[in-house]
């Protein structure tokens, strides 16, 4: 059993004016989830919001079969045709960043309920590097070693540019 259920990853880091906060809640929760899950390919979602000072208040993992899925006509569709509650809350997200990854690697099991998330750049002509250290060294030794942790993941998000990330899994 791996933490994570497909190849293919959407990661959603996003602050919303406290104001209209239950709006967001109530729209994630009763449309868009529902929604996004329904659209093949896609296998879970899952929204975490943050504890500690500092970053964006909410990040939201879509678990995907293959990163292909997020180029799908279905889903596609759905982005280019939102609903009006949509078209209403998606404009006040704040400090968004929205990154489609490929699952370079998954150790451990479960989920957890807390998510730490880290992000990795290589340097010019360093990335093939900069993975093996990840994904042979760090991830499966964190995976071991920190005494909560479920499961460690690496998203790899533009292979041209060397983007990694690092989602570690806890008990919550």
């Amino acid at each position: 059993m791996k933490a994570l259920l497909g190849k293919g990853v959407l990661a959603v880091w996003n602050d919303i004016a406290p104001e209209l906060e239950a709006e967001f809640n109530d729209w994630y929760t009763n449309q868009h989830l529902p929604e996004r899950v329904g659209i093949p390919g896609f296998l879970r979602g899952r929204r975490f919001r943050r504890v500690s000072a500092g970053g964006p208040r909410y990040f939201t993992l879509y678990e995907v079969a293959r990163p292909d899925v997020l180029t799908s006509a279905p889903y596609l569709e759905r982005l280019n045709d939102p609903t009006d509650w949509t078209k209403k809350v998606a404009p006040q997200f704040q400090n968004s960043t929205r990154t489609a990854c490929s699952v370079t690697t998954s150790v451990g099991q479960g989920t957890g309920g807390y998510a730490t998330t880290v992000e990795f750049g290589a340097a010019d002509g360093r990335v093939d590097q900069l993975r093996s250290w990840l994904v042979d060294d760090v991830l499966p030794e964190l995976a071991e070693l920190a005494q909560d942790a479920l499961a460690a993941n690496g998203g790899e998000g533009d292979v041209a540019v060397g983007t990694f990330g690092v989602l570690v899994g806890l008990e919550s």
